[in-house]
């Protein structure tokens, strides 16, 4: 299976299946539910910011 989902990750995104770099966050869930949305919210604001929204 994982490697039919690869195949299928790669031909219609063009990366590589499971590189860091294809990913704007990854979240270690065992900090709690409270961490991760103040992470969330926060890398939100961010990728706003640098889209010329207002957060």
């Amino acid at each position: 299976m994982d490697h039919r989902r690869s195949d299928n990750y790669r031909y219609y995104t063009r990366r590589i299946w499971g590189r860091a770099q294809n990913y704007d966050l990854t979240v270690n869930t065992e900090i709690g539910t409270e961490a991760v949305q103040n992470m969330i919210r926060e890398l939100l604001e961010i990728k706003l910011n640098e889209a010329g929204s207002p957060a």
